[in-house]
């Protein structure tokens, strides 16, 4: 496997998604935004990230 492989991602694996929409104060909105820019990480992601730790809880 090369350098590179390790990162790719497995269409065929994916899960089908559903779009979310939600509105949310612009203060709150700039601040999760900036620390998802922190983590280099996209506002989709982190949110898919977070319901994923949500469904997994005790």
């Amino acid at each position: 496997m090369t350098y590179l492989e390790q990162f790719a991602r497995n269409r065929r694996r994916r899960e089908k998604t559903e779009v979310l929409t939600a509105r949310i104060p612009e203060s709150l909105y700039g601040d999760f935004k900036g620390y998802c820019d922190e983590l280099n990480l996209s506002i989709s992601e982190a949110a898919g990230f977070t319901g994923k730790k949500w469904n997994r809880r005790e």
